[in-house]
């Protein structure tokens, strides 16, 4: 599955970033939001960097 490197605020107004495997973006999106997160962005992880 691959690796997804996202950025969101959260309910406190912080800035969050992390990495989740989901099967496409809009699966990391509709996660984050679920959680109550704004997402600024989820872009495919460059596997080099994990």
């Amino acid at each position: 599955m691959p690796s997804y490197r996202w950025s969101a605020v959260n309910g406190g107004g912080d800035v969050v970033r992390g990495i989740m495997e989901a099967p496409d973006r809009a699966a990391v999106v509709d996660r984050l939001q679920r959680q109550g997160q704004i997402v600024l962005r989820a872009d495919p992880a460059d596997r080099r960097r994990l």
